[in-house]
């Protein structure tokens, strides 16, 4: 089994993360592909697969199932259940899910499970099993030490700073994200990290895990930084200084791409043809 879970405002998002980390469940968010049938249609269509919507009575979640097959369109599901396109399931395996979905959101009582049912709720990877992504060359990347947590150990940053045009390029890759999150933080050698701590935020798929801010905590540490990590203050500041005040200019939003490092740079570089994302 693996999940996918869609970050809708005003959905469910959290309960769910929340539910399937104390599961143990390894899952994928997605923030970008809202209200995109092509986009469900073309990656599960043809694999195996439950879209489930949750919805609320008398403060218990319930589990709607659709399939794509039986539809000509569909709304956004909270998350999806789904297979490899080389797995096969009966009846039996989708009357167990659907059961077993339907228990875990409304906190019933779970099953015992048969040899083959274990096999179908852990065919994905769960978060044990994800080592962290590591890549060498000219980009600085931080080293795990002895007392880094399990949690820690699954996400991985990366930095690369253009001296030149003091611009920084600072690069996190979480677990079971398909594209990494980076930011340009400008005139670095005064301002330093510290944007890095509240500007990841206004990309809608960071923070929805409390791993999120766990790892920024970690950071924190490690680059040695000043002071507490009061993240929660560090986006309020960085909110307010967005904001025009009288005799002040606002700052400008963070710039975060849902790319990789060398992506970014490769678009700043381009802009010196008038390709690229506007850096200069």
């Amino acid at each position: 089994m693996k999940l996918l879970v869609f970050k809708k405002e005003g959905g469910f998002t959290a309960d769910i993360i929340n539910l399937f980390d104390e599961q143990g469940y390894g899952y994928f968010v997605d923030a970008i592909h809202l209200d995109d049938y092509d986009y469900l249609k073309k990656n599960f269509y043809d694999i195996p697969h439950l879209l489930c919507y949750i919805t609320m009575t008398n403060m218990i979640m319930w589990v709607n199932y659709k399939r794509l097959p039986g539809y000509s369109r569909v709304n956004t599901p909270d998350f999806i259940v789904y297979f490899d396109g080389g797995e096969v399931l009966d009846w039996a395996d989708w009357t167990f899910l659907e059961k077993y979905v339907k228990d875990l959101f409304s906190f019933s009582e779970l099953p015992l499970l048969t040899k083959r049912q274990d096999y179908l709720l852990f065919t994905g990877l769960r978060p044990e099993q994800i080592a962290p992504v590591s890549e060498n060359g000219d980009v600085k990347m931080i080293d795990d030490d002895d007392d880094t947590s399990i949690d820690e150990d699954f996400y991985d940053f990366r930095e690369y700073v253009v001296k030149e045009r003091d611009v920084g390029f600072f690069e996190i890759r979480k677990p079971f994200t398909d594209l990494p999150y980076t930011i340009v933080i400008r005139n670095f050698s005064k301002v330093g990290y510290l944007p890095l701590f509240s500007g990841f935020y206004i990309e809608m798929s960071w923070g929805v895990s409390p791993k999120d801010d766990a790892y920024l905590r970690y950071l924190w540490k490690k680059l040695k930084m000043e002071g507490d990590c009061d993240l929660e203050k560090l986006q309020r500041e960085r909110a307010m200084s967005c904001y025009p005040g009288k005799g002040s200019v606002p700052e400008p939003q963070p710039e975060v791409y849902r790319k990789s490092i060398e992506d970014v740079r490769t678009e700043f570089e381009m802009k010196e043809t008038g390709l690229g994302l506007g850096f200069y």
